[in-house]
């Protein structure tokens, strides 16, 4: 998305839409000067930026992915662009790219309302918008002040199946939709990963958004993904896993270069998420943010890492993940390969014993699938779908059954989703 002034005509188009995927933005210009000025004519400067969607009400009409339906609100998210330190917010370059959970991607959209379980600080799905394989106690919100509140803008990521130090990357992105705009980070942590949510005026690293403020929206991406280049970097430069053929290197404090052979600002964009540790407390994300520009001179994507500190924003090294997507051919997920979806399974059930065994067949071998299940269809045929425990299947050419041991024949409905 290129800046620039606009006075033409309304443009009609499809919604970003919460509950069909997940959405992120990366910043595309390290530090901007649109020649804005205040309301004494001094001139504003250098800005900074942060982008990102949003879960609040989107006011603007656009067409529903969900139900074609012409309308605002509706599932569909706003992107903000704020201006780092700053209430207000601005207008700069962008690299935004689309994961549909229908394609198996995993990721969801946080809630900022309280935990829907406080002895487990089990957190509640924006609209029920989460993809393959998120269960209930996916995303846990942290006690630090072990009060029992969880609002202190902390959470854990544990993704079942998914070991953070080898599997894959996650990117998050705030989604606050108030002005006053976020940063968001998260860190490998035994396993999972630490997410720290702050506002993104605050200059001490300890303080973090209150559950209010906190909401986020989180992707995971596997290593073995499909023409993936991607990269996990430490803040020296080097880097701890990659995947596809891209290099890192730090050229000085908080500025790096990464090189993808034969690729340009014109072939795809950057998405970039903070992964540095916190030198104050181990435990968590530190607050630095990020943002590149291609230089076409050099053939070189310059990622630069900034924090806010009571001097100004200044250049600070962190580690972070750099993934690259490609405009004409995108990274899919295994197996997937840019081709036609796995074929559809199909279930049946039966009582069992203890709850109902619902059994799936015609399954792609290689393949991954999802059972999910619900208490409640609506008139539209839409539901609030939940994975169930146990219910991820790797694809054969013989059935399957699992047990839902809490099922019932007469209060659930399932369904499978194929990746």
């Amino acid at each position: 998305l290129e800046w620039a002034p606009n006075d033409g005509m309304t443009t009609y188009a499809w919604t970003v839409d919460r509950r069909a995927g997940v959405a992120l933005a990366s910043t595309r210009a390290n530090g901007f000067d649109n020649g804005d000025t205040f309301g004494d004519g001094a001139a504003v400067g250098t800005q900074y930026g942060v982008a990102y969607f949003t879960q609040g009400f989107r006011s603007g009409v656009g067409y529903s992915p969900i139900d074609g339906v012409h309308a605002a609100g509706n599932g569909s998210q706003d992107l903000v662009m704020g201006m780092i330190g700053e209430t207000d917010e601005a207008s700069f370059n962008l690299g935004l790219a689309f994961f549909p959970f229908a394609e198996g991607w995993r990721g969801g959209h946080v809630s900022a309302a309280e935990p829907v379980d406080f002895a487990t600080g089990a957190a509640i799905y924006d609209s029920g918008a989460t993809g393959f394989g998120i269960t209930p106690n996916t995303v846990t919100w942290m006690d630090l002040n072990d009060d029992t509140f969880y609002d202190d803008g902390l959470a854990v990521v544990n993704i079942p199946g998914v070991d953070s130090a080898e599997d894959g990357l996650l990117l998050v992105a705030p989604a606050d939709g108030s002005s006053n705009t976020k940063i968001a980070g998260a860190i490998p942590f035994e396993g999972a990963w630490n997410v720290a949510i702050r506002d993104d005026r605050d200059t001490d690293p300890l303080l973090f958004a209150d559950r209010g403020g906190a909401a986020f929206s989180f992707l995971f991406i596997p290593w073995n993904s499909q023409r993936m280049m991607a990269a996990y970097v430490d803040e020296d430069g080097s880097i701890l896993n990659s995947t596809g053929d891209i290099e890192v290197s730090r050229s000085a404090t908080g500025e790096y270069e990464v090189t993808i052979p034969g690729k340009t600002g014109e072939n795809g964009i950057l998405l970039l998420s903070n992964a540095g540790v916190l030198d104050l407390d181990t435990r968590f994300p530190s607050a630095d943010f990020l943002s590149y520009e291609f230089d076409s001179a050099t053939g070189v994507f310059d990622v630069q890492s900034r924090e806010s500190t009571a001097t100004g924003i200044e250049l600070s090294d962190t580690a972070f993940y750099v993934v690259y997507v490609d405009f004409a051919n995108p990274l899919t997920l295994p197996g997937r390969g840019g081709s036609a979806p796995a074929e559809p399974a199909t279930l049946s059930i039966a009582a069992a014993e203890t709850g109902v065994d619902i059994t799936i067949a015609g399954t792609t071998p290689g393949a991954s699938y999802q059972i999910e299940w619900t208490a409640a269809l609506n008139a539209d045929g839409s539901a609030d779908w939940m994975a169930l425990e146990g219910g991820a299947i790797t694809g054969s050419e013989d059935s399957q059954t699992v047990n839902d041991s809490e099922g019932s024949l007469s209060q659930r409905f399932y369904r499978v989703v194929g990746q």
